[in-house]
């Protein structure tokens, strides 16, 4: 049995300005970091919101802050809302918390190719926006 490789990757949190733009930064930055920007123009990341309050915004000053703090540059990304597309889209959809894994499955979560998962363990999945200064 082969497993299809991984080439899209889509980041979700509640409004796509603190966590999930953070997530995508981070995770583009370890790519190119570890030799892997040779075939960054073929793989997909993207970061999108599960509420849509923040359309078009730029990621939190404080999101900014702490990529920026680590060599990295967020501040280009614009929020924009988890889309039916996105489930036949991506590989492999990511939630920062449970409520983001729930949240989208109204709009196709069940067509991913990949199984819609939790970073909540791993990042304690916590709203920095809530949590003050948390970042």
């Amino acid at each position: 049995m082969s497993v299809k490789p991984i080439n899209s990757i889509l980041f979700v949190c509640l409004g796509n300005i603190c966590r999930s733009p953070l997530a995508e930064g981070v995770f583009r930055a370890v790519l190119a970091e570890r030799g892997r920007d040779m075939v960054l123009d073929d793989i997909v990341l993207d970061s999108a919101a599960t509420g849509g309050w923040n359309l078009g915004e730029a990621p939190d000053p404080r999101s900014i802050a702490i990529a920026a703090r680590h060599g990295i540059d967020i501040s280009g990304q614009r929020a924009r809302k988890v889309r039916p597309g996105d489930f036949s889209r991506f590989d492999l959809i990511l939630g920062m918390d449970r409520q983001n894994v729930r949240d989208p499955q109204g709009v196709g979560a069940g067509r991913c190719a990949r199984t819609y998962s939790s970073l909540g363990r791993v990042c304690a999945g916590q709203n920095p926006r809530r949590a003050g200064s948390l970042l």
